[in-house]
C-alpha cells in the first residue's frame, strides 16, 4: 500500500470566536489556509467530562480521571479545560475520529497554554524505543491507535507560552478510509488543554503565501529607479491584483497569478523578466545548494563562506543541504543566544556602485531523540535568523566590518520555519524543502571598490535554551543580483577584467625577462630571450592602450568561455588574442631561460659537496684524494668551457655527463677509507628472521655484536583494525604469502640494537641505514642512538606530509614535514607495498658523530641526489642502543599499505687524523667572523666552496 506522510508543524494562533468553529471561519494551518464549511463533530469538544476519550497507559490500574483532570476555571467561563497531572511519556489519552467521507477535508483545532520554558515538545526513550510527549492527529487505515499503516501524520507538537493558544491542523483526505486519533500525552502538570473541535472544509487560497512573494516584489521594485521598466514587465499590475485576491480565492487561482508574477520578475531560463534582463548574478552556483558545493563534512568554509562557529558546519549526507549544526548530545546549541550564534558570513568586494539585493533562506530545528539520528518527528520553530549586512572598512590593511550601527546597511530577522523531514520508503530521512524561511534585502551600494559583510546567522529561542540534544540551522539558495552604475553588464566588466589580467601578466613577463637578462649568472639563452622580448613588449604595449569600450567591443556572450582552453584569437575575443599573440610567448621564453640556466648552474653545488666532501675529517685517510681532484678539475674545466657557450642540447648533455662522473668519483672516494681504518662495531639485517625470547616475550634479531629486540611485533600482518594495532613485522603477508620478508616494517613503538660499551677517543661514528617510506600520514618514522643513562646523543625523525609536527635540533631541520627535512629524504608515491622497498625508492642515511669535534652531521642518498645537513654539536657520550621508532597519531587510521620499512643497519668506528689544534666553531663565534670549513678547520682566504662562519653554513662560488 502507498504509504503518505503530511508533515505539518506549530500553526498560527487564531482569534478566539465562541466556543466552536464557525461556518464561514477562515483559519490557517501548517499546511494551508481553509474555510469551514461545517459545525463541531466532537460532542464533548467543552471536556465537561472525559467522555469520548480513551485512556493511554502502560499500567493497568492507571484510571484516565488519574492522568487527567477538568477544571472549572479552565478556557473561558462555563467551559471546562484539561489539565495534565502525569508527566509521564507512557501516559495520557487520545479522542477517536472517523470522517464520514474519506475524500473529505476537516480541521482539528484545539486551546492550549503552559509554561514555555518546560512546556514544549520534549522526548524521552525507553530502552531503545522513542517515545512521544507531543499532541498528534494522526490516522490510519487499520482503525488502530499507534498503527503505521497507511498513516497519515498532520502535526507535530505546540510550542506553548502562559496564555491561552489556537492550533488548528487540516485533515485532507485521499479517498482511503482511515479513523484518526487526536492525542495528548506526556504532558506537564502545567500544561492545559481546552475546546477541541472537529468541522469539515474546504480548502482555499493561502494568502501568506501571496504575501510573501508581494514582498519579495516590493524590494526589487522600490531598489532603484527603474525609469518605466516596472510598468513594462506589468509588476506593477502584479502587485495589484495579488493584493486583490478575497478570501474564497482558490489555490489554483493563486498559484497561476504568482507564477506570472515570478516570470514577469525572475524570467524563465534566465530570459524575459526584469531581474534576469537587468541584474546580473554576483554570486557562483546559484543551484539548489547554492554557494556550498560538494558535501563536505564539518568545514570551516564553504566556497567563500566562512562557518560560525566553524567547528560544527557540515553538509546533510541525505539532502545535500548545508547546515550550522551540534550533532553532539550534550551540547546546547550555540549557547542559545544572539552573541554566540550559528552561520555564514563573507566579504564581498564590489568593483562597481549601484543596486544590489540578496537572498537567501533558512531553517531550523532541535534534535529531541536521544539518538544521533534525526527523525521525522523533529523540528518546529526553535530559532530565529538574522540577516546582516555590513559595511567594511580598511583597518591596517585588512578589510573588517564596521562596529557602529551606521555601519549596518540592512538587517532582517525572522522566526525560522522548521525544517521538515521526511522518511523516505528505505527508512531514510531527507529534507523537505518547504519549509524555508525567505530572508531578501536590498541595499546599495554608493562607490566602487567598497567591501560588504553578508552573514546569515541563526540562534534559539529561550524556550529551547536547555535542549542538549543537538539542534541543526539549514541556509540554502543564496542570491545576489545587482544593477551597477556601470553602462556595461556584470559579463561585460568580468571580460574586461580577464583580457586586463592577460595583459598585466604579459608586461609582468616582460618584467621578469628584463631582469633575468641582468643576472650575471644566468649565461645561457640570453640571445633567445632578447629576440623574444623584442618581438612580443610591443605587442603587450599596444593591448595597455586599449580602452574599456574597445575591449568590451570584442565581448561575445555566447562565444566566451573563461574556462574553456581551446577557445583562439579567431573568434574574435580579445582575451585569447592578448593570450595567443604575445602572453604566452613571454611565458614560455622565461621558461625555456631559466630551465637552461638550471642546467648550467647545476655543476657548481656538486663541485662544492665533492670539495667540502674530501676536506671532512672523516674522510683524512681516504686514499682516493687524487682521483677525487681529478675529478672535481675535470667538472671545473667543462663549467669554464660551458660559461663561454650558449645553450644547445650537445652541451646540456655534456654537463649531465661531468655532473653524473663527478658523482660517481664522489661515492668511489667515500670509499677509499683503508680497511684497517674501519671497524664494524655492530651490523644488523632481516634476512635470519626473528624468534621470540621465552623470558621477554619480545621477538629478537640476532646480527653481528648485537641482538634487536621489537616491541609489538607480529608474525604476520595483522588481520583486524589495524589503525588500532600498527604492528612490527617482517615483510608483508600479502594473500598468506610473505613478501620483503628480509626488511623490518616499523609499527608502532620501537625496535632496540645493543651496541657494545667502547671509548671512541677522537675517532669517527658513522651510523647506516636503508629506509624507505610510503605516503604516510600524521605517522612518526626515525632513530635514536642513547647512551647507558638512555639519554639520546643523536637521533632524526620526520612525519611525511605533516610540517606542524616538530623540530629536529639535533641537525637545525625547520620542521619534519615539507620544509627542509623532506628534501633529504624519499617518499615512493604509492598508497601499497609494491615496490615500495625497490632500490629506486630508497633513502641511505648516514648519521655521522666526530668525537674529535664533538660535531655531528647527516647525509641521504636518495634517487634525487645526495644531500648533506649543517653540523650540529652532540654530547660526546657513547651511545649504548639503537632505536627504530615508529609512532602513529592515535587520532588518525593509518591505512595498512601506508608504512616505512627499515633495513641494512651499519655502525662503524672510523679512524680520523689528529684534530688537535683545530678550533670549533664555538670559537669561531667568540672571534667575531672567523671562518671554516666543514671539517672543523680554519681557512684563511676562503675561495669556492661550502664554509662556516659565526655557526651557519653558507656557499662560495
Amino acid at each position: 500500500m502507498k504509504k503518505r506522510l503530511l508533515f505539518a508543524f506549530m500553526a498560527l494562533a487564531t482569534a478566539v470566536s465562541g466556543f466552536a468553529l464557525e461556518v464561514g471561519q477562515y483559519v490557517y494551518t501548517p499546511t494551508g489556509r481553509f474555510k469551514i464549511t461545517g459545525t463541531n463533530e466532537n460532542n464533548n469538544s467543552a471536556f465537561t467530562d472525559l467522555t469520548g476519550w480513551t485512556k493511554i497507559s502502560a499500567t493497568e490500574e492507571t484510571t484516565l480521571d488519574a492522568i487527567f483532570q477538568t477544571k472549572a476555571d479552565g478556557y473561558a467561563a462555563g467551559i471546562n479545560s484539561v489539565n495534565s497531572l502525569v508527566a509521564t511519556a507512557t501516559e495520557g489519552m487520545y479522542y477517536t475520529f472517523t470522517p464520514a467521507s474519506p475524500t473529505g477535508t476537516y480541521i482539528v483545532s484545539y486551546k492550549m497554554k503552559g509554561t514555555n520554558t518546560i512546556s514544549i515538545r520534549t522526548r524521552t526513550k525507553d530502552g531503545t524505543t522513542s517515545l512521544l510527549n507531543v499532541v498528534r492527529v494522526q490516522g490510519n487505515t487499520a482503525g488502530t491507535y499507534g498503527d503505521a499503516t497507511d498513516e497519515i501524520i498532520c502535526n507535530k507538537a505546540e510550542q506553548l507560552t502562559d496564555e491561552w493558544q489556537t492550533f488548528n491542523y487540516a485533515i485532507k483526505g485521499d479517498g482511503m478510509a482511515r479513523t484518526y486519533f487526536i492525542s495528548f500525552t506526556g504532558m506537564n502538570t502545567a500544561v492545559e488543554i481546552a475546546d477541541l473541535q472537529i468541522a469539515a472544509a474546504t480548502e482555499v487560497a493561502d494568502l501568506r503565501l501571496r504575501d510573501a512573494l508581494v514582498d519579495t516584489l516590493n524590494v526589487f521594485v522600490n531598489c532603484r529607479d527603474w525609469e518605466g521598466l516596472v510598468e513594462d514587465y506589468e509588476l506593477d499590475a502584479n502587485i495589484e491584483d495579488l493584493k486583490a485576491l478575497g478570501d474564497d480565492t482558490t489555490p489554483e487561482q493563486l498559484s497561476s497569478k504568482m507564477a506570472t508574477a515570478r516570470q514577469n520578475l525572475f524570467g524563465k531560463n534566465g530570459k524575459d523578466g526584469l531581474v534576469a534582463d537587468e541584474m546580473d548574478q554576483f554570486l557562483e552556483g546559484n543551484d539548489k545548494l547554492g554557494w556550498y558545493g560538494s558535501k563536505i563534512g564539518n568545514a570551516s568554509k564553504f566556497g567563500n563562506w566562512d562557518c560560525v562557529p566553524a567547528s560544527r558546519c557540515n553538509v546533510d549526507k541525505s539532502g545535500g543541504y548545508p547546515d550550522q549544526g551540534h550533532y553532539v548530545k550534550g551540547a546546547t546549541w550555540a549557547n542559545g543566544n544572539p552573541t554566540n550564534p550559528m552561520g555564514v558570513k563573507l566579504l564581498k568586494k564590489f568593483d562597481n556602485g549601484g543596486t544590489y539585493v540578496f537572498s537567501i533562506q533558512s531553517s531550523a530545528a532541535v534534535r529531541e531523540n536521544a539518538s544521533q539520528s534525526w527523525t521525522v518527528d523533529d523540528g518546529m520553530k526553535p530559532a530565529i535568523g538574522k540577516l546582516t549586512i555590513t559595511k567594511c572598512y580598511d583597518v591596517e590593511g585588512v578589510m573588517t566590518p564596521g562596529t557602529d550601527a551606521a555601519d549596518i546597511v540592512v538587517s532582517v530577522e525572522k522566526e525560522l520555519e522548521p525544517a521538515t523531514f521526511k522518511k523516505e520508503t528505505d527508512g531514510t530521512i531527507s529534507v523537505v524543502t518547504g519549509a524555508l524561511t525567505d530572508f531578501i534585502a536590498s541595499f546599495e551600494v554608493a562607490n566602487d571598490g567598497e567591501t560588504y559583510e553578508i552573514s546569515m546567522m541563526a540562534w534559539c529561542k529561550e524556550s529551547h535554551q536547555a535542549l542538549t540534544l543537538g539542534s541543526v540551522a539549514y541556509m540554502v539558495n543564496a542570491s545576489l543580483w545587482g544593477k551597477t552604475n556601470s553602462a556595461y553588464s556584470q559579463a561585460e566588466l568580468s571580460y574586461e577584467a580577464d583580457v586586463r589580467e592577460q595583459i598585466t601578466t604579459g608586461r609582468t613577463q616582460i618584467t621578469t625577462a628584463t631582469e633575468n637578462l641582468e643576472k650575471a649568472d644566468m649565461l645561457w639563452g640570453k640571445t633567445a630571450l632578447q629576440d623574444s622580448l623584442n618581438k612580443y613588449k610591443p605587442e603587450i604595449e599596444k593591448y595597455e592602450g586599449y580602452t574599456q569600450e574597445q575591449i568590451i567591443k570584442t565581448f561575445d556572450e555566447d562565444a566566451y568561455n573563461k574556462a574553456n582552453s581551446t577557445k583562439n584569437a579567431e573568434e574574435g575575443l580579445l582575451v585569447f588574442e592578448v593570450y595567443d599573440k604575445a602572453t604566452k610567448h613571454l611565458i614560455a621564453a622565461n621558461r625555456t631561460f631559466n630551465a637552461v640556466n638550471d642546467t648550467l648552474n647545476s655543476m657548481q653545488p656538486i663541485i662544492d659537496l665533492a670539495e667540502a666532501t674530501m676536506a671532512m675529517r672523516i674522510y683524512s685517510t681516504a686514499t682516493g684524494k687524487a682521483d677525487l681532484q681529478t675529478a672535481i678539475d675535470n667538472s671545473k674545466g667543462v663549467l669554464a668551457e660551458m660559461k663561454t657557450k650558449d645553450y644547445s642540447e650537445e652541451n646540456a648533455d655534456k654537463i649531465i655527463e661531468a655532473n653524473d662522473a663527478l658523482n660517481k668519483a664522489l661515492e668511489t672516494f667515500k670509499g677509499t677509507i683503508p680497511a684497517e681504518n674501519i671497524t664494524t662495531i655492530i651490523a644488523l639485517d632481516f634476512a635470519n628472521g626473528a624468534t621470540k625470547n621465552a623470558e621477554t616475550t619480545l621477538y629478537e634479531v640476532t646480527g653481528t655484536n648485537t641482538v634487536m629486540s621489537i616491541e609489538n611485533f607480529s608474525e604476520n600482518t595483522p588481520t583486524t583494525n589495524e589503525a588500532a594495532s600498527m604492528k612490527y613485522e617482517l615483510g608483508i603477508d600479502k594473500s598468506g604469502v610473505k613478501e620483503l620478508k628480509e626488511v623490518l616494517r616499523v609499527g608502532d613503538g620501537k625496535a632496540t640494537a645493543t651496541i657494545p660499551a667502547k671509548e671512541y677517543s677522537t675517532n669517527i661514528l658513522r651510523v647506516s641505514m636503508d629506509y624507505w617510506f610510503v605516503r604516510l600520514t600524521d605517522f612518526y618514522n626515525g632513530f635514536s642512538l642513547n647512551d647507558a643513562e638512555d639519554t639520546r646523543v643523536a637521533g632524526w625523525g620526520f612525519i611525511p606530509y605533516s610540517s606542524a609536527i616538530g623540530s629536529n635540533p639535533e641537525y637545525g631541520f625547520d620542521d619534519f614535514g615539507m620544509g627542509d627535512s623532506m628534501k633529504n629524504f624519499f617518499v615512493a608515491n604509492t598508497t601499497g607495498d609494491d615496490g615500495s622497498c625497490a632500490n629506486d625508492n630508497k633513502t641511505h642515511i648516514e648519521a655521522i658523530l666526530d668525537y674529535g669535534t664533538k660535531k655531528m652531521y647527516l647525509t641521504s642518498t636518495t634517487p634525487n641526489g645526495i644531500k648533506s645537513t649543517q653540523e650540529v654539536d652532540f654530547n660526546g657520550n657513547a651511545p649504548a642502543t639503537f632505536k627504530v621508532l615508529g609512532h602513529r597519531n592515535s587520532g588518525n587510521a593509518v591505512f595498512p599499505g601506508r608504512r616505512s620499512w627499515f633495513d641494512n643497519l651499519k655502525i662503524e668506528e672510523i679512524k680520523a687524523a689528529d684534530p688537535t689544534g683545530i678550533e670549533t666553531i664555538k670559537d669561531a663565534k667568540a672571534q667575531n667572523g672567523a671562518i671554516y670549513n666543514l671539517a672543523g678547520q680554519r681557512v684563511n682566504n676562503a675561495t669556492k666552496g661550502i664554509f662556516i662562519q659565526n655557526g651557519k653554513k653558507f656557499v662560495i662560488k
